[in-house]
């Protein structure tokens, strides 16, 4: 990952991928872009994944998708429980 842009405390974009040779997102192929908003009592996140080859949208969809939610539930107070799409062979402890 290299970090494309900070803008503190609204913005963070960086690139994405991984460093094994089996993948077809290498790292630093794609782009993500985290932008936050203050809105009401809250905060608004948008969230966008560029330069994702089409037939691996859905999934990186469904993986992004569920690690936002459980970053919602942490940001809100609450445990997110165990992670089952972890994957003990590429944690990081």
């Amino acid at each position: 990952m290299f970090v494309l842009e900070i803008v503190r405390p609204t913005r963070i974009a960086f690139t994405w991928g991984w460093e094994r040779s089996d993948t077809r997102v290498p790292a630093g192929s794609t782009i993500v872009e985290i932008t936050l908003v203050p809105l009401g009592g809250g905060t608004r996140l948008t969230f966008v994944h560029r330069k994702l080859p089409l037939d691996m949208r859905d999934g990186h969809d469904s993986g992004w998708s569920h690690y936002l939610g459980r970053l919602k539930v942490v940001a809100e107070g609450g445990e997110p429980g165990t992670d089952t799409l972890a994957d003990p062979a590429v944690r990081h402890g």
